[in-house]
């Protein structure tokens, strides 16, 4: 269920989403991308921040870096009482990497090439348990993205 944080009368509820980043660059242009439809809750550069961060706030959804390698498929990112797990948007440059997490169940993929296209979309598939993987996220000749 998306957060209910409004700031104004005909504003939408806006997702709220943990960053799991270690370039700043990256960290600041994903805010950016997402201000209208989501709300950056913490920025976290390690994988035990994450978890630690990702308990206490319980966020819509995590965005993460493809490289931090623990976090996928981490029982330490299951919600507390036996929860579903947090839904978590891989983004990586490396259309390999992300071929990998797609291979081993990743649902939500997306290549940092096609943030500013792909990210809030993805955001959105994530939090409503669908698939999203942009083109780039598969590689050319690997076939089509999966976009639901």
């Amino acid at each position: 269920m998306p957060a209910t944080e409004n700031t104004g009368k005909n504003t939408p509820a806006k997702y709220r989403v943990l960053v799991a980043e270690d370039d700043p660059t990256v960290q600041r242009a994903i805010e950016w991308l997402l201000r209208r439809t989501c709300v950056v809750i913490w920025r976290v550069a390690t994988h035990g921040e994450l978890v630690e961060a990702a308990l206490a706030l319980q966020p819509d959804a995590i965005i993460s870096d493809a490289m931090m390698p623990t976090l996928f498929g981490s029982t330490a990112l299951q919600r507390p009482e036996g929860g579903r797990p947090f839904p978590v948007v891989l983004i990586s440059e490396e259309p390999r990497t992300l071929r990998q997490w797609v291979e081993q169940g990743a649902r939500c993929v997306v290549h940092t090439m096609d943030l500013d296209s792909d990210l809030e979309t993805a955001v959105e598939a994530a939090v409503h348990g669908s698939v999203f993987i942009s083109p780039r996220a598969i590689g050319p000749g690997n076939g089509k993205a999966d976009k639901h």
